[in-house]
């Protein structure tokens, strides 16, 4: 009897001092309850960083079309956009393609001003460039970067003209987006949709036509998951639908004005507008030599990346330029960063097999051969023909691809690399550009 009392004492003792174990059904209510917090944050942040992309453009682009002057192409394309028709609207001038100025006349016919249009296109900007991202990124690394770029980018001075460039910069982008889509699927439906789309672009700007067209014909052509025939049929097939709308305007050139592109485009000016000074008058008109376009062209990247007080403007290539410390120290880092890069992926490649190229690789692919292709073939093209000078305009549409590149190979490299000296670098160079161009839209436009 006192055995059994003690034995019960005993189960009582321990009962109160040890808690029951948890059942499989309170596991599973704890784990729910964890991930919905997580996933509340997730799109409480995702929310604020969308935000962010929607509502920051909202002022900073009407401060700088406030800011900005019109260019004299700018007025041009006004002109042509307010008239009656549309014939009229694209035949005002035979110097530019006819895709931008179409864009304008059916804006004015629907009474949309013309600068709320280049509004809607720099939203459609950002949103392809987080489309690209997020093929390297998560969505909240993606539309942070997407945020860096409305913070802290002085893409609106480029929006605030009313250029061809703010159409053919996200046509550019969609088509290579478009492409790289296309060597992971091989659909005819992608194929048809980045050969109209292309076609908007080609017949939007000429240098977009000279630009694009190797690259993709490249990447078509030395697609091996095809036979030749294939191949030669697909690429007949984007050739036809791409080129069809541009030939066509051309062809009507030529008969209206004796050249394709409307004008003489090879050797020196024959008629300038009236400039403020001979020197200026004198800069616009010779031929530029291919030193000189080789030094306007990193001039104009390294004013509009690393100077935190100017853009590349023509006033700014012209003339002397004596970068700062903290300009000279983030170029530095930038620079060591591409380095560490390349080491990393040379060592890689020595020490693994040679193995079929993935997705991302293709798209790394398809994004370097379309940045240095643009460089090359503008340079050629600046050395051989009597445009304008090289400076912001002109370079413009090379910058978010070239962007979209360096973050691709960067991140992937600091996801894979364990090197605390890559990772500060990397970290470091990111860090400086902003602060840098922070500094510049200061300076700027008054803008922080």
């Amino acid at each position: 009897m006192k055995s059994t009392i003690q034995t019960m004492n005993t189960s009582s003792s321990s009962s109160g001092d040890h808690k029951q174990p948890e059942t499989d059904a309170q596991k599973t209510t704890t784990g729910y309850r964890n991930l919905t917090y997580q996933k509340w944050l997730h799109a409480m942040l995702l929310s604020f960083l969308t935000s962010i992309i929607i509502l920051i453009p909202l002022h900073f682009f009407w401060k700088a079309v406030a800011r900005a002057t019109l260019s004299p192409q700018s007025l041009k394309m006004i002109k042509s956009g307010m008239q009656p028709t549309l014939f009229q609207a694209i035949t005002t001038t035979t110097v530019w393609p006819p895709g931008y100025p179409t864009l304008l006349f059916f804006s004015h016919l629907i009474h949309i001003p013309f600068h709320w249009v280049n509004l809607s296109l720099l939203y459609a900007t950002f949103f392809i460039t987080f489309l690209f991202l997020r093929r390297f990124l998560t969505s909240v690394l993606a539309l942070t970067a997407v945020s860096g770029l409305t913070l802290f980018s002085f893409h609106y001075y480029n929006y605030a003209q009313i250029t061809s460039e703010a159409l053919v910069t996200p046509l550019s982008l969609l088509t290579l987006l478009l492409l790289i889509e296309y060597k992971r699927h091989s659909s005819w439906l992608l194929l048809w949709s980045m050969s109209l789309i292309a076609a908007a672009a080609f017949i939007s700007r000429y240098h977009i036509l000279a630009w694009l067209l190797p690259v993709i014909l490249l990447a078509l052509l030395l697609d091996n998951r095809f036979s030749f025939g294939e191949r030669s049929r697909r690429t007949g097939v984007f050739l036809g639908a791409s080129l069809m709308p541009a030939g066509l305007y051309m062809l009507m050139n030529r008969i209206r004005t004796g050249y394709f592109t409307g004008m003489p485009r090879l050797g020196g000016y024959d008629v300038r507008p009236p400039l403020p000074s001979q020197g200026e008058a004198a800069y616009f008109a010779n031929q530029v030599s291919f030193t000189d376009n080789i030094r306007l062209t990193f001039k104009t990247y390294f004013l509009d990346f690393f100077s935190q007080s100017t853009l590349a403007t023509h006033h700014a290539n012209r003339s002397p330029y004596r970068p700062s410390p903290l300009e000279i120290i983030a170029f530095g880092i930038f620079l060591t960063t591409i380095a560490l890069t390349i080491h990393f992926f040379l060592q890689r490649r020595s020490e693994q097999r040679p193995s079929r190229a993935d997705d991302g690789d293709h798209a790394v692919a398809i994004l370097a051969l379309a940045v240095f292709s643009y460089i090359i073939i503008t340079i050629a093209m600046w050395t051989v023909g009597n445009n304008d000078p090289l400076y912001t305009r002109f370079l413009y549409p090379s910058y978010l691809p070239l962007t979209i590149l360096f973050l691709s190979i960067t991140t992937t490299v600091f996801r894979r690399s364990k090197s605390i000296l890559y990772r500060t670098s990397f970290l470091l160079s990111i860090i400086l550009i902003l602060i840098v161009n922070a500094i510049k839209l200061r300076n700027i436009f008054s803008w922080f």
